[in-house]
């Protein structure tokens, strides 16, 4: 009897593994390699009431990035930079950039202005309804720290909402030598379920052994 209740407690511990697993890997890792050329870009403002954007167009007239602010946020601003580039010295030298990554590097320096929105095309290097993971390059302490995930809409854009610019590195995959993944908390939250499930089944098993 004593064996057979380790077996059952085994095969508990072993059906929450595999409930639990798909919750935490991406099996979607692919991407479409698109040719992605921004070629000179032209500057469009548009604006209501509200907001104020300005829209980064390629010599095709595809929009290629865009900066969108609250104008009752932005009116008392200092000058924000809105250049961008798609390349990073800094952060090639820093850790090995593959190809199924996404370079942002922003101009500006300093704090933005709440809500600020960027929308950036991201259809050359990964598909529709991709999860992108965004991490931002700390120069202070040379290490990526992970910010955020975002999805890829049916157009090929994210948006992502910024509160100060930096060099940031877009991907399907999770870097190891982050800080802040949202792997480890993942990894942290299945260990405690795991336990739990496990606990549970231990409890009823004494339970009826009285």
């Amino acid at each position: 009897m004593k064996y057979s209740k380790i077996v059952i407690l085994s095969i508990l511990l072993i059906v929450s593994i595999l409930f639990l697993t798909p919750f935490f890997i991406d099996f979607n890792n692919t991407n479409n390699n698109q040719i992605f050329n921004t070629g000179k870009l032209s500057v469009e403002k548009t604006e209501d009431k509200n907001i104020v954007a300005y829209n980064y167009k390629n010599e095709k007239g595809k929009l290629i990035y865009s900066w969108t602010f609250d104008k009752n946020k932005i009116e008392n601003h200092e000058k924000i930079n809105l250049d961008m580039d798609f390349e990073s010295e800094i952060l090639s030298k820093a850790i090995n950039v593959e190809d199924n990554v996404k370079i942002l590097s922003f101009d500006h320096e300093g704090l933005l202005p709440n809500n600020t929105r960027v929308k950036v095309y991201v259809g050359d290097k990964f598909n529709e309804n991709d999860k992108i993971n965004i991490y931002y390059f700390d120069e202070d302490i040379e290490i990526l720290k992970y910010k955020k995930s975002y999805t890829v809409d049916n157009m090929g854009y994210i948006e992502i909402n910024l509160e100060h610019c930096s060099d940031y590195l877009l991907t399907v995959n999770i870097i190891e030598t982050a800080v802040n993944n949202p792997a480890h908390m993942s990894f942290v939250i299945f260990v405690l379920l795991a336990l739990i499930i496990l606990l549970i089944g231990v409890s009823l098993f004494s339970s009826n052994g009285k």
